[in-house]
């Protein structure tokens, strides 16, 4: 079975690596640029990852985190913070926000199919 990702990250490039690393190895995967897109295609298609950026315009990364955690439509996704921010404290807020992993940018293949090899 094809696993589903949604990148959502507001810089171009930041959407395209992890979509070209990932839809080589199988994945489908679909991108957006900021939460409010993210939220709207969770609720019109399922995924089974969200790679999620912390920084978003609109609504933070986190905040989008929690919304899909509280959706009970939306269960059992895996969310990984796709994120420059890594000090310890923010990483601690940030897994303590509902996400399952962190990926630091800038990313490298091996660290990406890590993550997604749960």
């Amino acid at each position: 079975m094809i696993k589903t990702v949604l990148v959502v990250d507001d810089d171009l490039a930041n959407r395209m690596l992890p979509g070209l690393i990932l839809g080589r190895e199988k994945y489908e995967v679909s991108e957006c640029a900021d939460g409010s897109q993210a939220l709207k295609l969770l609720s019109q298609t399922k995924y089974d990852y969200v790679l999620l950026d912390i920084s978003l315009p609109k609504i933070s990364g986190i905040d989008v985190c929690k919304s899909i955690r509280s959706n009970a439509n939306l269960l059992g996704i895996k969310i990984f913070a796709y994120t420059a921010h890594a000090m310890k404290a923010q990483t601690k807020e940030i897994l303590s926000s509902g996400f399952d992993d962190i990926l630091i940018k800038p990313i490298n293949r091996q660290d990406l199919l890590n993550l997604f090899h749960y």
